[in-house]
């Protein structure tokens, strides 16, 4: 009676594995959802388009964007963590929900590493420090020299509490041996909006957000060298000799405990759409360096690190999230 009880309970057991085996050899079964926690016309949304058409075509059914924005990217992060691991739904992960928000958000439902499967990293785009084009800050030697005749006055406008633009300003202010004055807007888009008005001196958000703006002059971006797309613009490193470097990163990921097979074709699959001509030049318009190629080991150390980099500074702030 023992032995009978103890084989049905390993059959039990065993049996979500047997069907999760089952589903990746008729997988994808139908159109595959793909969590984006950001509103539609971000730079997620634009890279999902880029890669998502070579990717559906390959595969043979469509993936299909479903925005959860909200706190920080943690709703739709949290959702993707919580769906079955079938491969039927993926998320775009990014350096918010996974990199910044377990320093910023008290209790998180989910782990960003542990409760992930991570498949592919797509984009990383710096961060970067501008100005308006008629400041008479020209390069980021200035702006220093600024911030130190002023200290506490300079204002630096970012997309809001709690994104990596803020967290990062808490590093670079920190290096640099300044003082600037942090405010939060409602997106990057508001931040530069008062900047050309005057009603701030500086913006510290990601290149995608001002770097094809011609009443904005951008005095270092968070590289850790030169952009192809962008060689005239000089790194913190050059600029002011700052070990300065923070990216916007985005990529592919799905729930945790998704079958190897599936994950390793997933995998493929966004390494190779991301490289076709027509995907990397919408990447690299948005500011990010083309060939960086990450195994799916590489990709979640590397989310791994960045959480741990940024709670690390992020706590050390004591910056919190609205």
């Amino acid at each position: 009676m023992q032995r009978r009880s103890l084989l049905a309970a390993t059959a039990f057991a065993a049996a979500p594995r047997i069907l999760l085996a089952q589903a990746a050899g008729s997988w994808p079964a139908r159109p595959i959802r793909v969590i984006l926690p950001t509103p539609p016309g971000g730079p997620a949304d634009v890279i999902l388009r880029a890669v998502g058409a070579h990717i559906s075509a390959s595969l043979g059914h469509p993936l299909t964007p479903e925005h959860r924005p909200g706190a920080g990217g943690t709703i739709g992060a949290a959702a993707a963590a919580a769906s079955p691991p079938d491969g039927q739904t993926l998320t775009m992960s990014f350096v918010g929900p996974h990199g910044v928000a377990p320093g910023v958000y008290p209790a998180l439902s989910y782990d960003p590493v542990r409760d992930f499967t991570h498949l592919a990293l797509l984009a990383e785009i710096p961060l970067t420090i501008a100005v308006a084009a008629t400041s008479p800050l020209r390069d980021l030697g200035q702006f220093f020299e600024a911030a130190r005749r002023n200290p506490g006055r300079i204002r630096v406008g970012t997309p809001g509490n709690g994104t990596i633009a803020h967290v990062a300003l808490e590093q670079f202010r920190r290096l640099a041996g300044i003082e600037p004055i942090h405010v939060p807007y409602r997106g990057g888009v508001s931040a530069v909006t008062d900047l050309i008005a005057g009603n701030i001196e500086a913006t510290m958000t990601s290149l995608g957000e001002v770097g094809q703006n011609d009443r904005l002059r951008i005095l270092a971006v968070a590289a850790p060298a030169r952009l192809p797309g962008w060689p005239d613009l000089p790194t913190f490193a050059e600029a002011a000799r700052l070990d300065f470097v923070a990216s916007v990163w985005i990529g592919l990921s799905a729930p945790a405990g998704l079958p190897e097979a599936i994950s390793d074709r997933l995998h493929r699959e966004a390494t190779a759409a991301r490289t076709q001509p027509d995907a990397m030049e919408r990447i690299v318009a948005l500011g990010s360096a083309p060939d960086r190629a990450l195994s799916r080991a590489a990709f979640t150390d590397f989310v791994a690190r960045e959480a741990q980099r940024w709670t690390a500074v992020a706590r050390e702030a004591g910056a919190r999230a609205e």
